[in-house]
C-alpha cells in the first residue's frame, strides 16, 4: 500500500482535476472513455462535487433556460379540417399527419366554384365548412355584394347608414353601454343579405369586443347550416340569427 496523502496534497490534486476538466478536449476524451461504462451513484456524486464552480456549456445552459421559460401549449386551428388543437408552436398548421398529407396533395387544385363567375378555384376545406370561400376574387365579391361597386362599405349610402345607426342607438354599445370604439353592426350580414346593406332596421351599435362575438356567433351558425345541409340556406340563416337576437332581447321584428 502507498502512503496516505495529506490534506494539502488532496486539495492540490483536486485543483489540478478542476483545471483539467475546464479543457473541452479533456472532457471529450473522458466522455468517450466512459461511454457505455456503468457508473455507480457514488461515482456520480463525486463527479458532481468536482464540477462545482465550473460554468456549464452554452448548449446545456440554452436547453435549461428554454425548459424554464417554455410557454404552455397554444390553441391553433388546423388549416385542413378546421378543428382547434393544442401545439407547442404558434405557427403549427395541421392537427395530424393525415391532414398535412391531404392538404399537400390537394393544395392549388380546384375544389369549389365561384358563385359569381362560375370559375373553379381552391379554398381551404375548413373555410368551406364555415360557409366562406364563395368568391374567387375581390372583383367577384364586389359584384355579388352590390353591382359593380368595388367596395360597398365606401358608398355614400353606407356612410349615411352608419351615421343613422349611431344616432338611433344613442352612440353607445347595445350590449354593454360603453361609448368608445363603436361599430355599426349588420344584424343580418350583408355578405348573405346584400339587399339589406343600408336598411336602418338591420343595424345596431356595438363595441369592438361584442362586434367580434356577434360575428363568431354568425360563423358558428353558418357552419352548422352548411354541415346539416338545410335549405333554403338564406331563410334558415335569417331564422337562426333572429332567434339568437331575440334571446338577447334585441328588437328585430322589422326583419
Amino acid at each position: 500500500m502507498g502512503r496516505k496523502l495529506t490534506e494539502e496534497e488532496k486539495e492540490a490534486r483536486r485543483q489540478f482535476a478542476l483545471k483539467q476538466w475546464q479543457n473541452p478536449e479533456h472532457r471529450r476524451r473522458v466522455s468517450e472513455a466512459l461511454r457505455g461504462h456503468p457508473v455507480s451513484e457514488e461515482t456520480r456524486e463525486k463527479l458532481r462535487s468536482t464540477r462545482i464552480g465550473i460554468p456549464l456549456p452554452p448548449r446545456t445552459v440554452k436547453k435549461m433556460v428554454a425548459a424554464t421559460l417554455a410557454k404552455p401549449n397554444v390553441e391553433v386551428v388546423c388549416e385542413n379540417c378546421g378543428i382547434t388543437f393544442e401545439a407547442r408552436k404558434k405557427f403549427a398548421r395541421f392537427c395530424s399527419s393525415e391532414c398535412r398529407r391531404f392538404f399537400t396533395k390537394w393544395k392549388n387544385k380546384p375544389n369549389t366554384t365561384c358563385v359569381a363567375c362560375g370559375k373553379p378555384f381552391f379554398v381551404y376545406p375548413y373555410r368551406l365548412r364555415l360557409g366562406r370561400g364563395i368568391y374567387c376574387s375581390y372583383e367577384c365579391m364586389a359584384d355579388g355584394y352590390k353591382g359593380d361597386n368595388p367596395n360597398p362599405r365606401d358608398m355614400n349610402e353606407a356612410k349615411w347608414w352608419r351615421g343613422e345607426i349611431l344616432k338611433k342607438d344613442g352612440y353607445k354599445c347595445q350590449e354593454c353601454g360603453i361609448t368608445k370604439r363603436l361599430i355599426a353592426h349588420h344584424i343580418l350580414p350583408y355578405q348573405y343579405f346584400p339587399e339589406l346593406l343600408v336598411d336602418l332596421n338591420n343595424g345596431m351599435v356595438l363595441c369592438k369586443k361584442h362586434h367580434r362575438k356577434k360575428h363568431k356567433m354568425i360563423q358558428k351558425i353558418v357552419a352548422e347550416i352548411t354541415e346539416s345541409g338545410e335549405k333554403p340556406f338564406k331563410e334558415v340563416l335569417r331564422k337562426r340569427i333572429l332567434e339568437e337576437e331575440s334571446e338577447n332581447r334585441n328588437d328585430c321584428s322589422a326583419l
